[in-house]
């Protein structure tokens, strides 16, 4: 049978999906708030792929990732 072992370290990685760059900014700065400093942060991506957002967020949405330092 298995032994149960506290997980290793992961890196931890965020996706967003926003319509509006200062919800994003906020979003980002409470994040680093819990989790320290950001270490990549992608470039902005037109979110094309599905229109399943757009009735809840609306249309023209922006994907970004960003990860942390310090691992979780």
């Amino acid at each position: 049978m298995g032994e149960i072992k506290k997980p290793l370290p992961e890196k931890l990685v965020v996706a967003f999906i926003y319509k509006e760059e200062e919800i994003y900014v906020r979003a980002k700065e409470m994040l680093q708030e819990k989790f320290d400093s950001v270490d990549f942060e992608s470039e902005k991506l037109s979110f094309t792929y599905t229109d399943y957002y757009n009735k809840e967020i609306g249309d023209n949405l922006i994907r970004r990732f960003i990860s942390f330092k310090e691992l979780q």
